[in-house]
């Protein structure tokens, strides 16, 4: 079972994805959009195969903490499909702007999830931890390049504006159990930040 923190944005931002799946309607043969409970920032993968004992044990420490955390402004920035560094994207995204606060918050998880020296957890600072988004939709395992290229014309074409910035009050432990109709998440436990 996967692990990770993530914050969920308030009910408002319902109403601007719902907008943007509108947009992309034309690509649904070709997109299949995020449930919506699966709409998150995430802000530290922890592990892909954490036990139950070490997941206990990280969020007994990070309530310890609970509201002594950075609270980061969260702004959408844009959509985009992919990521800058991929030659055959396969995820549509918000893309959320950089900020010290929420890089702040990303370095001081890392640090408690490094203290406790867990060998399921990733304790080291990965290429593109701070690639900070929200997944909207992905390709078809059906989808051609082709159909990429249309989803990529698209996305120039939205004039849809995001919904004003919110400070995260909160964080939430996900884990992710990956069944045959796809990863199935579960909220364990919300820290205030």
């Amino acid at each position: 079972m996967s692990l990770f923190l993530a914050i969920y944005p308030p009910q408002e931002y319902m109403s601007y994805f719902a907008k943007v799946y509108k947009h992309f309607d034309k690509e649904k043969r070709n997109l299949k959009p995020i449930p919506v409970d699966h709409i998150q920032v995430t802000i530290k993968f922890i592990g892909p195969n954490v036990g139950s004992k070490h997941t206990a044990e990280i969020i007994d420490l990070f309530k310890k903490f609970e509201g002594q955390y950075p609270k980061p402004p969260i702004e959408i920035e844009s959509v985009k499909f992919g990521f800058a560094r991929q030659t055959d994207p396969r995820y549509l995204i918000a893309n959320i702007k950089q900020d010290d606060v929420i890089e702040e918050l990303a370095k001081d998880i890392s640090l408690l999830i490094r203290s406790l020296k867990f060998k399921d957890t990733i304790r080291w600072k990965t290429r593109f931890t701070n690639d900070f988004h929200i997944s909207l939709a992905r390709l078809k395992p059906t989808a051609t390049r082709s159909s990429g290229k249309e989803v990529s014309d698209l996305v120039k074409t939205m004039d849809i504006q995001p919904p004003a910035p919110f400070i995260a009050e909160e964080m939430v432990f996900i884990e992710s159990v990956m069944t045959s109709k796809g990863p199935r998440y579960q909220p364990l436990e919300t820290i205030k930040l």
